[in-house]
């Protein structure tokens, strides 16, 4: 569990977030402020950012002589699409569940509770350019998911789960994913994003737990993502 713990803040915090993705910023001449989603520099930024981790994790496995393909979970030959259909359609019923329920229900409870009013910020700006839009698509549904479902289910919720269980597992990773999606604006809205994506992470923790492959999740994260995209970049009032 402590190697988990460890690989997380060497691989997300440290070497991703902190070493490449302000590198990347600052040869872009780029910095981080409060902003209305994510614009194109920080976007490059993530792009590597989440290249480095995946590449952390990898090394890690490999230095610990772990077989990566077996240990992750991928699904049984003639199975790989029925995985993906899954995980498609489990993506969009959560993206319904939490972006349509949970996101409003945290929002009316935290205005009640600061007397503010209060929106979720958006993950990505409404304003990108064209090629932002699609670097903004291509991080979103093919970098993303397959670098956070690596570490968050694939290595943190496995290793909490193969020692404290099912609950314990899910609770820790499902807190990590929810602290990651922190935005640089309002607390208060960053809050909203952030219970929001817990409970997402709970979601795709019990899909991994009952699926018991990473396909399956990474599906299921990309077409979550999809469903904001498309929202966001056609009805910015209701997208991600």
């Amino acid at each position: 569990m402590f190697h988990s713990f460890g690989i997380f803040f060497l691989g997300n915090v440290i070497i991703g977030q902190a070493l490449v993705g302000l590198i990347v910023l600052y040869l872009l001449g780029a910095t981080v402020g409060p902003t209305d989603g994510a614009t194109t520099p920080i976007l490059v930024a993530s792009l590597f950012a989440d290249i480095a981790m995946a590449a952390t994790i990898v090394v890690w496995l490999r230095l610990r002589h772990e077989p990566i393909v077996p240990l992750l979970g991928v699904p049984e030959r003639g199975r790989w699409m029925t995985e993906i259909a899954i995980g498609i359609a489990s993506g969009a019923i959560l993206y319904v569940v939490v972006d349509f329920a949970v996101a409003n229900g945290v929002t009316w409870l935290v205005q009640e509770v600061s007397n503010k009013h209060v929106v979720s910020p958006h993950q990505l700006s409404p304003a990108l350019s064209t090629a932002g839009k699609v670097l903004a698509a291509f991080v979103s549904i093919a970098i993303a998911p397959a670098a956070e479902e690596l570490f968050f289910r694939g290595i943190l919720f496995r290793g909490v789960r193969d020692r404290r269980g099912f609950v314990p597992a899910a609770a820790v990773s499902s807190v990590a994913f929810g602290l990651a999606h922190w935005g640089t604006g309002d607390w208060r809205g960053s809050l909203i994003l952030v219970l929001s994506m817990m409970v997402t992470g709970l979601g795709l923790a019990f899909l991994y737990e009952h699926r018991k492959n990473l396909v399956t999740n990474i599906a299921a994260h990309a077409m979550f993502n999809i469903i904001g995209i498309v929202l966001l970049f056609r009805f910015p009032k209701f997208g991600t």
